[in-house]
């Protein structure tokens, strides 16, 4: 057996050691590209769809639309679509004709949150409203739209825009944006960005970021109606329901959440369900009084104030 032992070991002496073969490096793939879509609702523009300012007319409300699911079709997450109520004749849009000339903003949601916030499309096409003369221009958004409203301004303060309204807004993220049914897989990133632990990174992120003191700003705090003595017993706590309650969709809480309250950010309260919010005539009339009449900064009375009345208390249990 021993030469075979030495045969062996010559073989494997001899042996050239092998080479690692560099592991090549994954393609990268390249950012899906964000639509915007920008356009006039009222009045309603010419043939060729130039935006135009009606005579004497001064302040411009830009309708800025939230979630829009897909179940059906990869596709037209791609694509930037209008919601019905920001198109024109639509009873929203007709009653804040009688205040301001309307436009409509649109963009698909196929990245995430932030990406589509930074969109330079998005800052140019706001821009030609200041362009045009309009010397008011407000920010209408329900959903993330608000969302959407409040990074541009905190982004872009010389943008021209003078007011923001948030109609049912998920500043603080929703634990809605973890459903699966009905969802595409290139919607997922948005959605993953808007939940509680998405937004959570992305205020931790924009820290620094703070509402302009000259942008007249609110929270319509939208929630679905309950007896205001309603409460539940959670061990030792006696929790107010409207500490938990929502419009279906988004809480209270994380509607005025307070990041916004540190800011002495105004709420009002409408009683209507997430996704009818804007099909209201409560809600047409509450955009328009705002409008009119927005409320300045509150101060921490305030806001411990409305704060009690809108997101309840934590007492004791006795």
């Amino acid at each position: 057996m021993k030469p075979l032992l030495i045969l062996a070991s010559v073989v494997v002496g001899q042996a050239e050691p092998r080479q690692a073969e560099p592991r090549q490096a994954e393609p990268r793939q390249a950012e899906p590209r964000v639509e915007i879509d920008f356009v006039q609702s009222a009045p309603e523009p010419g043939d060729d769809g130039r935006l135009q300012r009606s005579p004497r007319q001064e302040c411009a409300v830009v309708l800025i639309h939230g979630l829009r699911l897909h179940p059906f079709s990869n596709s037209n997450v791609n694509k930037a679509e209008m919601s019905s109520w920001q198109r024109p004749k639509s009873s929203l849009v007709n009653a804040l004709a009688k205040e301001a000339d309307v436009f409509a903003l649109a963009y698909s949601q196929n990245a995430p949150f932030e990406t589509i916030a930074a969109q330079p499309e998005l800052i140019r096409q706001l821009g030609r409203l200041k362009e045009m003369g309009y010397r008011d221009i407000a920010l209408v958004g329900h959903s993330i739209g608000g969302v959407l409203a409040r990074n541009l301004v905190e982004d872009h303060p010389r943008l021209g825009v003078t007011k923001v309204i948030q109609v049912a807004s998920p500043n603080a993220g929703s634990s809605w944006a973890k459903a699966t049914w009905g969802v595409r897989r290139n919607q997922e990133a948005f959605l993953e960005s808007i939940t509680h632990e998405g937004r959570e990174k992305a205020l931790a992120a924009r820290a620094a970021k703070k509402i302009p003191r000259d942008v007249a700003f609110v929270c319509v705090v939208c929630r679905i109606p309950i007896t205001a003595e309603a409460s539940i017993e959670v061990g030792k706590l006696d929790v107010d329901i409207a500490l938990k309650r929502g419009d279906g969709v988004v809480s209270c809480a994380r509607q005025w959440s307070p990041d916004v309250q540190a800011q002495g950010i105004p709420a009002t309260v409408l009683n209507h369900p997430h996704f009818t919010a804007m099909f209201g005539r409560s809600t047409a009339e509450t955009l328009v009084q705002l409008l009119r009449e927005p409320p300045g900064r509150w101060n921490a009375d305030q806001v411990d104030g409305a704060r009690k009345q809108i997101l309840g208390a934590l007492r004791m249990a006795p």
